[in-house]
């Protein structure tokens, strides 16, 4: 990867250092915090604070950095994105490790007309989802029509009460409606609409209910994404 680099040795912290990668153009496109942490003696890991870029070639290159510092031979890195390229342009791939996943960003959708609206869809699909929230705001069924020039999303009907609805418990089973080509619950539609899972894996879990096979198809082609989500920002 070319570029132009510069270092930052001053800060907050006066352990921390930073390397900022720039362009051809000399416009800075990425950066990353760091710091060695001793564990015995001359013997320690660096610490990856934070790595920054909206380029996955400048992430690689300043992964490249890192591991071809001197007398680096760990490098650790506690808000990585679960689907990185960096494994696969390694040229050992069994040196990077998964020491732990965890969630940082839990979404709740409240209106999904507005929510499913605002989204990018890269398939021509129709799709009606039952969705099932035992608070009511987003309780119902809803259409999602991509064929069009601009997505369009309606809700066009009340969801059908079920005898958890009506013993009132705080989590109905998902059952799926006449009408409905999938069903599911508000939690789901929240990883599902951050392109987090695959409509397939859910669908396997148990979590959510299709018509048929073609259905199943549809809403996978329908929300999936190029890449997962991911969220450096605990906030």
């Amino acid at each position: 990867m070319s570029g132009r680099w510069n270092w930052d040795q001053e800060g907050a912290d006066p352990e921390i250092r930073t390397a900022v990668h720039y362009d051809a153009r000399g416009e800075a496109d990425g950066y990353v915090s760091y710091k060695f942490v001793s564990t015995q003696g001359f013997q320690g890991y660096l610490k990856v604070v934070d790595l920054v870029s909206p380029s996955s070639q400048v992430r690689i290159a300043l992964w490249e950095y890192l591991c071809n510092l001197d007398l680096v031979t760990e490098v650790r890195y506690n808000s990585a994105q679960m689907e990185d390229p960096l494994m696969w342009g390694m040229v050992d791939m069994s040196a990077y490790t998964v020491r732990k996943r965890y969630e940082r960003l839990w979404l709740r959708v409240l209106d999904p007309v507005a929510a499913l609206s605002a989204r990018h869809y890269t398939s021509h699909r129709k799709v009606r989802m039952s969705v099932v929230d035992s608070m009511g705001f987003a309780d119902g069924i809803y259409e999602i029509d991509t064929t069009g020039d601009a997505p369009r999303v309606e809700r066009v009907a009340d969801r059908p009460r079920t005898q958890d609805d009506l013993a009132g418990k705080s989590v109905p089973a998902v059952e799926l409606p006449d009408g409905a080509d999938v069903a599911l619950n508000v939690d789901s539609l929240g990883s599902l609409y951050l392109g987090a899972v695959k409509a397939s894996t859910l669908h396997y879990a148990g979590l959510l209910r299709v018509r048929d096979d073609a259905a199943l198809r549809d809403i996978q082609a329908l929300m999936s994404t190029p890449t997962h989500p991911y969220c450096i920002s605990p906030f």
